[in-house]
């Protein structure tokens, strides 16, 4: 699980998606997003909760400041007792109770003074509260013919094995399933709500962030990652998470030390 304090009063997020559950409060001003192909507006106090695998974007509403915190909470974490994931039919969620409990925990989280079982007992305070009165029985899966669907899932294992550093491709993939970059483009979209060359980036910046969380340094991440160049990885990263490699880099540091 990890913690995000962010603001905005320009930046405008690319469509992206996340391994992890997103869960977010919004302390001021209001963000407007795209999810499940609906428009979203969160205001101050809202509660927002993404999926694991579902595109969104994110931008400040009508043109104004907003400051939210992020936690990016693995699935296993949300999973019931027979291993079944809730979905959340609604991604904003006008709770009072609850953005006051998410917020209280992210300041523990966000602080110095506080141990691993109050962190705990604050966090499942919070998720037990979430899925009681706002989950439902299991994650949802998107609707897509069943051919579309078993050439979207084989694509996706074959992106999964592939080498972020090789600069793997979409028409690349295409070629070793015998069909043409849109076919497989579009089968996959209407699968997982992505493009595949948008997951292929998903997953070279999570390959980056993780030699960036080891240390490496930000012109061997961009090519062990399988960016161009530095500048092609900067843009692409600031893009997704609103800082440049650099700053978090900067910040991953100063949590080591």
């Amino acid at each position: 699980m990890s913690l995000l304090t962010a603001r905005f009063s320009r930046h405008h997020y690319a469509r992206h998606s996340h391994d992890a559950y997103v869960l977010a409060v919004i302390d001021q001003g209001a963000q407007q997003f795209t999810y499940r192909q609906q428009p979203c507006v969160a205001a101050a106090g809202d509660v927002v909760i993404l999926a694991p695998g579902e595109a969104h974007d994110g931008r400040p509403y009508r043109d104004g400041a907003y400051l939210y915190r992020t936690l990016h909470i693995e699935p296993q974490l949300l999973a019931n007792d027979r291993g079944v994931l809730p979905d959340f039919p609604a991604a904003v969620l006008q709770d009072p109770a609850l953005g006051r409990r998410l917020a209280g925990l992210c300041s523990i989280l966000d602080g110095s003074e506080w141990t691993m079982e109050e962190a705990r007992e604050r966090f499942d305070a919070v998720i037990d509260a979430l899925r009681s009165r706002h989950g439902g029985l299991s994650q949802a899966i998107r609707s897509s013919p069943p051919a579309e669907r078993a050439l979207a899932e084989a694509a996706q294992r074959l992106l999964a094995t592939m080498d972020c550093a090789e600069r793997a491709t979409v028409e690349e993939v295409g070629r070793r399933l015998g069909v043409t970059r849109s076919h497989l483009s579009r089968a996959y979209t209407r699968t997982y709500g992505l493009p595949p060359h948008a997951w292929l980036l998903q997953r070279r910046l999570g390959h980056a962030l993780t030699l960036m969380q080891q240390g490496v340094p930000l012109a061997e991440v961009a090519v062990g990652a399988g960016f161009v160049d530095q500048s092609h990885f900067t843009r692409r990263f600031k893009a997704v998470h609103g800082i440049t490699p650099a700053q978090a880099a900067a910040t991953l540091a100063a949590a080591r030390s």
